[in-house]
């Protein structure tokens, strides 16, 4: 819809922006590794109206709707008072709660090592798309994307970018923390919860 309004110069466009922006920020709230998918598409929407980056006003508006969806994250610090059964983090504090946020726990930040390279490749099998679909449906996605690259080249180049950003990073994130760096974390735990945004794609 938004694509719509911005070729048809619709001034709607703007609304549907800051939608996009709030519906964005809540998706972060409940699963923060859709933040791997910005760049995408923020590139996109600039590719398709450059005039963007020039409306300030409109940037503040999509940032602070962002803000809005990803305040639920505020409900951390109110459960935690309550001394849940489940604390991770113990956010009360604006310390605990930023190291909570940023996901310090989980490592945070790309720690890149040689020591990584034997795991990028369980990890990558581990999407298993394939035992998700089956065959026949990943047939029907393919065609479907083909066709899709037909009639909106743009939205399926956004699709697949938005596709392999989330692999490469995920995989680069996971696969860099050394506290994964045994054979153990690939055989004991599901790591198709990880994939679900791929599996959305």
């Amino acid at each position: 819809q938004w694509r719509a309004a911005a070729v048809a110069g619709d001034a709607a466009h703007r609304a549907y922006l800051v939608r996009i922006a709030l519906l964005f920020g809540l998706g972060a709230a409940n699963y923060m590794a859709l933040l791997y998918f910005a760049p995408v598409l923020a590139a996109a929407a600039v590719l398709r109206k450059p005039s963007l980056l020039r409306d300030a006003r409109l940037i503040a508006l999509c940032a602070l709707a962002f803000a809005a969806g990803m305040s639920l994250y505020l409900y951390l610090p109110l459960r935690s008072m309550t001394d849940p059964p489940v604390d991770w983090d113990n956010p009360e504090t604006l310390r605990n709660f930023l190291f909570a946020l940023s996901r310090r726990r989980w490592g945070g930040s790309f720690q890149f090592s040689t020591a990584m390279l034997p795991y990028v490749r369980p990890w990558l099998a581990s999407i298993r798309m394939p035992e998700q679909f089956g065959l026949p449906v990943l047939g029907l996605a393919g065609a479907g994307l083909i066709f899709l690259a037909v009639r909106v080249p743009m939205m399926a180049a956004v699709i697949m970018l938005c596709f392999l950003s989330h692999a490469v990073l995920m995989t680069a994130m996971q696969c860099s923390q050394p506290h994964l760096w045994n054979s153990d974390f690939f055989s004991e735990y599901t790591l198709t919860d990880f994939h679900i945004p791929l599996y959305v794609l």
